[in-house]
């Protein structure tokens, strides 16, 4: 197993250092979404992927499922979806559409 750790690091930092080499002479630091973009197209499979991607879009709170775990499956899918959430305003409505029940309808002034 720690050699399996090793061996990916080592994997990742070659291609870190590739990613940097390619880059122009003077150009900006990569942020963290251009790295996080290049390192998934790099490391996770396209069908993979799309498969993330599906399961974010049906994803809902069911009765069975409390907000704590449905907003854990819904950070964790919502980065393989960015196109469905490009803005927090987006991301928070799609969350909130997802919910078994509205906030509002459940709280009382």
């Amino acid at each position: 197993m720690e050699l399996a750790a090793y061996k990916l690091e080592d994997m990742a930092n070659t291609w870190y250092e590739t990613i940097l080499l390619r880059r122009p002479t003077g150009a900006a630091p990569l942020t963290w979404d251009e790295f996080s973009k290049l390192f998934m197209d790099h490391f996770l499979p396209d069908n993979l992927m799309q498969k993330y991607a599906r399961d974010f879009e049906r994803l809902v709170q069911t009765p069975d499922i409390d907000v704590s775990t449905y907003n854990t499956k819904f950070c964790k899918l919502a980065r393989y979806a960015f196109y469905l959430v490009p803005t927090e305003e987006a991301r928070v409505q799609k969350f909130v559409d997802g919910l078994v029940g509205r906030p509002y309808t459940t709280v009382s002034p």
